[in-house]
């Protein structure tokens, strides 16, 4: 059985074996986790488990950063044309 080890919401290891061995691992302080848990197909360290649910860190879209304004355009711009002025 895959046995999951938990610390702040992130798997940070997989151990393959009993459960009540992993646990008493687990007890004795073994790890600096918060939980153990079964580990289900498809998941693995560094996947996210909030004590109920499992996901991959990678499920949540990144956030897109800001649109440049035209003026921001502009000066970097001129930014760019005065370096490449002055390297010349």
């Amino acid at each position: 059985m895959d046995i999951a080890i938990i610390k702040d919401g992130v798997c940070i290891d997989v151990i393959v074996g009993e459960a009540a061995v992993v646990q008493k691992m687990f007890i004795d302080g073994m790890w600096d986790a918060d939980i153990i848990t079964v580990l289900p197909d498809g998941y693995g360290v560094g996947d996210l488990f909030d004590g109920e649910t499992w996901s991959h860190p990678w499920d949540e879209p990144p956030e897109q950063p800001e649109a440049l304004t035209l003026d921001e355009i502009d000066t970097i711009k001129g930014l760019v044309a005065a370096v490449k002025g002055e390297n010349q």
